[in-house]
């Protein structure tokens, strides 16, 4: 009996400061026309932190966010005591919506950290990176085949 290996998965998170370095990795993703990845953005849509915000609002950016990576992409947005109001597209949208008792993940106050660490980011990069959640920083987060996920984060960070 021939039985196929498991696929090695791999995930890989990098933060960005601004809208337009979120939207240059997107579409360098696009590009490189991969279907063993999945794609998925979480944003503080507070309107208070000019600092790192732009002037997009929440239409705006699931909008954006559907051209660039597919309408048919999942958003959604809620409102987490510790990071304000948050948004998350593609396939994290119903990891974040799954219930947990009467609340959804994604409003529990560990929530986005736990997400993350589910999905393998270890304990500093998940807890740096809800910090620079808090902060105004979109986190783009791709899932998929090892080989595919390596390949893409080498191009994102070079």
């Amino acid at each position: 009996m021939n039985v196929p290996q498991s696929e090695l998965k791999k995930t890989f998170l990098y933060s960005y400061t601004n809208f337009s370095e979120l939207e240059n990795a997107l579409l360098a993703i696009r590009e490189m026309n991969d279907d063993s990845i999945g794609i998925s953005v979480i944003g503080n849509a507070n309107d208070t932190d000019v600092a790192h915000q732009s002037a997009l609002q929440k239409n705006d950016i699931q909008q954006l966010l559907k051209k660039i990576i597919g309408e048919e992409t999942e958003f959604d947005s809620f409102y987490n005591r510790e990071l304000g109001h948050l948004f998350v597209c593609g396939f994290l949208v119903s990891t974040f919506l799954n219930p947990v008792g009467k609340s959804n993940i994604g409003i529990l106050s560990g929530g986005p950290y736990g997400v993350l660490r589910g999905f393998g980011i270890n304990e500093q990069h998940a807890a740096e990176s809800v910090k620079n959640l808090s902060n105004g920083y979109y986190l783009l987060i791709v899932r998929g085949n090892k080989d595919a996920v390596e390949k893409l984060a080498t191009k994102l960070i070079d």
